[in-house]
């Protein structure tokens, strides 16, 4: 069935359809690594939605890092490689292709050795309490 939609009707229904196709993605994701589970939540992402005060707020560093990781271009060894600074893209803890996404949060051994939780954890004692 086809349905025309327009303004924000169509612009609510396109994020659905995108949120559904992610929420599969991640879920088949999920499956294969269970520890890393709780990130197919979308409530979270829902709450913290940035504003232009938060942004006009960021340091300019933050803001880089963040529009970096979201178009991958972050120097992980795949992108090293690709921009050729290093010879091999491989992750030195499993051997895997060392992309921004397998540093921040999909590299099996240091899931098992728990470092992405100490990172956090890290994190979290150096935030201004508030």
């Amino acid at each position: 069935m086809l349905v025309k939609a327009e303004g924000k009707e169509k612009r609510d229904m396109i994020i659905d359809e995108i949120r559904n196709k992610e929420d599969s993605t991640r879920v088949q994701k999920a499956v294969q690594q269970p520890q890393q589970g709780q990130w197919t939540n979308w409530d979270i992402a829902i709450q913290r939605s940035l504003t232009w005060n938060d942004i006009w707020h960021m340091t300019p560093l933050r803001i880089s890092f963040l529009i970096r990781s979201v178009y991958d271009l972050l120097p992980s060894n795949v992108n090293l490689v690709r921009w050729g600074k290093k010879d091999g893209p491989t992750c030195p803890l499993c051997q895997g292709r060392k992309t921004t996404e397998h540093v921040l949060s999909s590299c099996k051994v240091a899931i098992l050795r728990e470092q992405y939780t100490w990172r956090h954890n890290r994190i979290l004692k150096n935030l201004p309490r508030s």
